[in-house]
């Protein structure tokens, strides 16, 4: 039996082709808690919003992204 929290979801880039809709969100948060949560979520891509969210610098950011 596969573990699902260490299973790799495919890639943005190769659910593009396929024919239905793709499900997202938008991380209006500074919390690599928050992203870590919503990427086992189960949204097929999430985009962090640097521009409009607070943000405590690149560590952070950093952090976010390895979530």
């Amino acid at each position: 039996m596969t573990n699902p929290a260490t299973t790799r979801r495919p890639r943005l880039r190769d659910l593009l082709p396929a024919d239905r809709p793709l499900w997202g969100a938008f991380l209006g948060s500074n919390s690599a808690m928050c992203a870590e949560l919503m990427s086992k979520a189960g949204f097929d891509w999430l985009c962090v919003d640097t521009q409009h969210a607070p943000s405590s610098g690149p560590e952070q950011l950093a952090s976010m992204l390895r979530a």
